[in-house]
């Protein structure tokens, strides 16, 4: 080992701590889960000099219920990493078994947790996950720290299975003294004042109307906003106010479809949207789009038709068509068919979609990456080859003007039998496209 390190250790120890820093990818990974700091201090002796004298390798570290010693390794990472900037990654939730009133006392996740806050002042990159009945407690033990989350830039708190903050206690503002803090994501929402002003990203569960309008308005650098877990509740409306003109955000995910009419985004280029068959106004984002003005580039569609529905309305292919008119330079297309079909018969994906993609004149011109699931659907292969070949026919005689699908990702119940002629020609088609680029696949 002398021999074979002899030569690197002529090497300034500052190049070398550059050089372990540059080509360890576990410097600054909180996503890692184990000891992988540790595991660099038994390659070698100078590994393990280097690591040792490095504090910003220690200052990212993930803790689970399968870490080994955590509060030994905790306390000792700490302090290698000196006044480093903090970023990490713990599992309270590996307690979840634990009845609140014995977390209270003595478990080794609130000790962790204690060690932590004492270093609040580092906080910078922070993700919690919080058994079920903690919540609350977590939540307390932050907001009421005397310590300044000055450096603190994304924190992330997520709590195990269950959705809802019904009955729990919440301080009335958190991280008011975290002047740069900028990404905020709540699992589930926690109905609090947070420095909205300076936030530029949020993603949370479920949260009431007025809030996310709120939320909207208040935080006027807000570039990111995405909601989830929409199904099964009602939509609310928007109390009666001013529409508002948001010129930042460009990621939206909203949670219902009646803040639509109030918002003005002509900045959006990126948008998940859940479209709910039964309730929704058929016309809710084409006019949401066209009296935004924005250019999207990326959107996500989630169709639910909810039972005892079993099929979508007819012309629907229409209100797709409607719709993707608005958007000239879209680029990435998902599309999710949430409903049961009929009994007796299997619902065709290719009047409910892929018609809308062929129609004329051209709907999504610049379209080139295709994502379908339609698990409760049957899908012709003949169709979607044939999608394909009309659309980069279309990218041969328009030059310019229309891009040629890329992507095809399809992802449905079964395919629809075709002769051994038709398949063949199928066949020869696809391997003509995937030499020429195409990234094709069909998941059942």
């Amino acid at each position: 080992m002398a021999s074979i390190g002899g030569p690197i250790q002529q090497v300034p120890p500052e190049l070398l701590t550059e050089i372990f820093l540059r080509f360890s990818d576990i410097a600054h990974d909180i996503s890692r889960i184990g000891e992988s700091a540790w595991v660099l201090t038994h390659v070698c002796q100078l590994w393990r000099e280097i690591a040792l004298r490095t504090p910003p390798l220690w200052a990212s570290f993930a803790y689970t219920n399968s870490t080994r010693f955590p509060l030994k390794l905790i306390r000792t990472q700490l302090a290698l990493s000196k006044r480093e900037p903090l970023s990490f990654r713990v599992d309270f939730a590996c307690d979840a078994l634990i009845p609140i009133q014995v977390l209270l006392k003595e478990t080794i996740g609130l000790c962790v947790f204690d060690i932590l806050m004492e270093e609040a002042d580092r906080w910078k990159n922070v993700t919690l996950l919080i058994p079920d009945d903690a919540l609350g407690l977590f939540v307390d033990i932050i907001t009421t720290s005397q310590d300044e989350f000055s450096l603190l830039q994304l924190f992330s708190i997520y709590r195990q299975r269950v959705l809802f903050t019904d009955g729990i206690t919440i301080p009335s503002s958190m991280f008011i003294t975290a002047p740069i803090l900028s990404t905020i994501k709540l699992f589930p929402f926690i109905d609090v004042i947070f420095p909205w002003s300076q936030l530029t990203e949020i993603e949370t569960s479920r949260l009431p109307v007025d809030v996310e309008f709120m939320i909207i308005r208040e935080s006027q650098f807000l570039r990111k906003l995405v909601t989830t877990n929409r199904c099964g509740l009602e939509d609310l409306t928007v109390p009666n106010v001013q529409p508002v003109i948001h010129t930042a955000l460009r990621v939206f995910g909203p949670m219902y479809t009646s803040i639509l009419p109030h918002l003005v985004l002509p900045s959006l280029t990126q948008l998940v949207f859940d479209l709910f068959v039964d309730r929704d106004p058929p016309d809710a984002l084409s006019d949401f789009i066209g009296r935004s003005g924005s250019f999207l580039r990326c959107l996500s569609l989630l169709v639910h038709l909810p039972p005892p529905a079993t099929a979508l309305p007819v012309g629907f292919e229409q209100q797709f068509v409607n719709t993707f008119s608005q958007m000239h330079i879209l680029v990435e297309l998902k599309v999710e068919l949430d409903f049961t079909p009929m009994l007796d018969h299997e619902q065709d994906l290719g009047p409910i979609l892929l018609d809308a993609l062929q129609s004329s004149p051209l709907v999504l011109p610049k379209l080139e990456k295709l994502e379908i699931s339609a698990r409760k659907c049957i899908c012709s292969l003949e169709d979607i080859v044939g999608l394909v070949q009309y659309r980069w026919v279309k990218a041969v005689v328009n030059g310019g003007g229309v891009a040629r699908l890329r992507v095809v990702d399809v992802e449905c119940d079964g395919l629809r039998k075709m002769s051994r002629d038709d398949a063949f020609h199928c066949m020869e088609n696809l391997r003509r496209f995937k030499k020429e680029g195409l990234e094709f696949s069909v998941v059942m």
